[in-house]
């Protein structure tokens, strides 16, 4: 099951430069994020969104590509063309995805949570190595503003956060044996 977790950055562009630093860690799987969404306030209190999720006309042109070149084969390219930009299009605007990361919520964070010139990362977690992504991130001033996990697990992960934020990636090795000692 995926959690959200929300960060808060000082800065207009931090959560668009810790996003940078994150995203190559799926390519690693240290990290895996069903739907990431940043938003920014400006020094005006106008608010800025960002989103990865595809829009339905990327969707269309995308499932187009693909049908087109699943048509040739068949030496149906416009046909291909057709069912798989149709298809895409479907399945984008009527699967229900339980790890999506609502606009509303994404819009009212930002503006109760979020101080002029200050920007957001909302991020839809499935699986993380703590150490690693945290020892990743550790130059990025994020405060976490809200997550979904349990009282238990929002608690350790500020607690991992405020140490690595003090000592360092390094903060959540054990000595001994090198491993990871917190859970995300």
């Amino acid at each position: 099951m995926a959690e959200l977790i929300t960060l808060s950055f000082p800065t207009e562009g931090g959560a668009e430069r810790c996003l940078g630093a994150l995203l190559p860690l799926q390519h690693e799987h240290l990290l895996k994020l069903t739907d990431v969404a940043w938003g920014s306030k400006n020094k005006d209190g106008q608010i800025r969104l960002s989103h990865m999720r595809p829009t339905p006309f990327e969707a269309l042109m995308r499932g187009s590509l693909w049908g087109t070149l699943a048509g040739a084969i068949a030496l149906e390219p416009f046909f291909g063309m057709l069912v798989g930009g149709t298809t895409a299009l479907l399945i984008q605007t009527l699967s229900p995805n339980s790890n999506v990361i609502s606009r509303k919520h994404i819009e009212e964070t930002l503006k109760k949570k979020i101080e002029p010139g200050q920007s957001a990362a909302f991020l839809m977690v499935s699986k993380a190595t703590p150490d690693k992504v945290l020892a990743r991130v550790h130059d990025h001033d994020a405060t976490v503003i809200t997550t979904s996990l349990s009282a238990a697990q929002e608690k350790e992960l500020r607690e991992a956060w405020q140490q690595v934020k003090a000592q360092g990636p390094l903060a959540l090795q054990d000595k001994r044996t090198g491993s990871e000692t917190r859970p995300l």
